[in-house]
């Protein structure tokens, strides 16, 4: 996991920095995940250029990537927490506790055409 900001805690709760000059990217868009039923995975997917920072903001959450011709890798990511997720790395998000909230900053606007929602066609490119 890379990590990127700061999580300062004190008497009067946590605060949570990330300097944007540190990002290895401008982000272009800013989303982020609540509210997900038990059991429910999110993502599925992998992105074709867009490089993602994936923010722990309550909660518990589990990130499984795979990079192509790689070893899929499980991820706890909790409060504070950061995973920075290349182009071409398959995600499955899960085991969101509850009230948990996953910030992302990404580097591109949304494009349908940036998505790659088919597994064989991931594992198919990665051999390419």
């Amino acid at each position: 996991m890379t990590k990127f900001g700061s999580l300062f805690t004190e008497s009067r709760g946590l605060l949570g920095v990330i300097e944007f000059s540190e990002l290895p990217f401008l982000p272009k868009r800013m989303f982020w995940i609540s509210d997900v039923p038990s059991g429910t995975s999110r993502a599925g997917h992998a992105h074709r250029t867009c490089t993602q920072l994936l923010i722990g903001l309550s909660g518990s959450i589990v990130a499984t990537v795979t990079p192509q011709n790689g070893t899929q890798e499980d991820i706890a990511i909790g409060v504070g927490d950061s995973l920075l997720i290349p182009p071409r790395h398959w995600l499955v998000l899960s085991g969101f506790s509850s009230g948990s909230v996953l910030g992302v900053l990404a580097s591109e606007p949304y494009s349908p055409d940036e998505y790659i929602t088919d597994y064989v066609e991931f594992e198919s490119q990665s051999a390419t």
